[in-house]
């Protein structure tokens, strides 16, 4: 099918919308639909089908065919959208689309986030995604007096994914604290961190004011789809633009995506919904995968259990913006060797 971008940017930009409907090369994009509960089969379809499957997994370390029900972005298009369930009214979604990024800008941050690849920087992810944390093992929440090989952990309930520590303080006196999460390989940005990298580094620059153009063409086409409704989309970016009047419209698209800050993940990551506070702030995220520094790998992939398939992500190239509230996912392997990924998003 195609939508016209316009209408809905006129509507919701108002005087500003012919400044951001010029950087589009066309307002009428070409949107393929994909509904994963109709148009793939279910774990239950394969295990009938394909006796070799036996239940709804993938394979890991394959990382070119990790699983027989592998999604991927057609070139075809300017966005594939991949519906995987509604709850309560709102849709989980990914839509994926191929922003004109320039490769000497992908090249260079990538080049630029090999120092922190290398250094092995870490950061905290509170939450699933950051899995559990292993005896000794350094949390920001657990200071030096509970990291001790006697401290013992324990689940806060049968079910319950919380956990606690008994640990023996300084007085020789048994103590209990709440669980704390592991520290990640990841580059964590505040938004005044992002915001002066995007300053230092005029590529950066480049690579937002593309990807915010895909952001905007996204939630137009989702919207025109009825996948999400609203009555403002944009009323931060509207905000910003008269802020912005005397600036050019490049400069005022960087300030918005510099709105919140940005997660730069060098490992995999366990299977996780991205249900936590951060989606308050953007409740849409942005997600690409980039190749390390000397990696030809060209690909990362995503599997959503629940809905039994796999995602191939183009390294460089595509860009997920996506709602996965009740959607757990994970990473294939590739992103603790060849590749790395990005998720952050603009404040509506």
């Amino acid at each position: 099918m195609s939508i016209n971008l316009e209408v809905f940017l006129n509507n919701q930009l108002k005087t500003y919308a012919p400044l951001i409907i010029r950087l589009y090369a066309r307002t009428e994009w070409r949107v393929n639909v994909i509904d994963v509960e109709n148009d793939t089969l279910t774990a239950k379809e394969y295990n009938d089908e394909v006796c070799a499957i036996k239940c709804a997994l993938w394979d890991a370390d394959d990382t070119e065919s990790p699983h027989p029900n592998t999604l991927q972005h057609n070139d075809s298009v300017d966005l594939t959208v991949v519906k995987l369930g509604n709850h309560k009214g709102k849709w989980d979604f990914l839509a994926i689309s191929n922003p004109p990024y320039d490769q000497n800008s992908m090249n260079s941050l990538s080049a630029h986030e090999n120092e922190s690849i290398l250094c092995r920087v870490k950061a905290n992810r509170p939450g699933p995604a950051s899995g559990f944390l292993q005896f000794q093992e350094e949390s920001f929440s657990h200071t030096r007096v509970t990291q001790k090989p006697t401290s013992l952990m324990l689940a806060a309930s049968p079910r319950g994914s919380a956990m606690r520590k008994l640990y023996i303080n300084d007085n020789n006196v048994v103590k209990l604290c709440n669980f704390g999460y592991p520290k990640l390989l990841m580059n964590r940005l505040t938004k005044e961190e992002k915001l002066q990298y995007s300053q230092n580094n005029p590529f950066y620059q480049s690579i937002l004011v593309k990807e915010a153009l895909a952001y905007i063409a996204s939630v137009a086409c989702l919207v025109s789809l009825g996948i999400i409704k609203n009555d403002k989309y944009f009323p931060q970016l509207n905000g910003i633009l008269k802020e912005c009047d005397d600036k050019s419209i490049e400069i005022a698209l960087v300030r918005w995506m510099t709105s919140t800050g940005e997660m730069r993940n060098h490992q995999q990551l366990p299977c996780h919904t991205d249900s936590n506070k951060s989606n308050k702030e953007h409740p849409l995220e942005l997600y690409s995968i980039h190749n390390r520094v000397d990696s030809q790998q060209g690909h990362g992939f995503l599997y959503f259990p629940l809905q039994n398939f796999c995602l191939r992500v183009a390294s460089d190239k595509n860009v997920v913006v996506c709602n996965l509230s009740h959607s757990p996912h994970t990473h294939d392997k590739s992103r603790n060797t060849d590749t790395w990924s990005r998720v952050h998003g603009p404040r509506p």
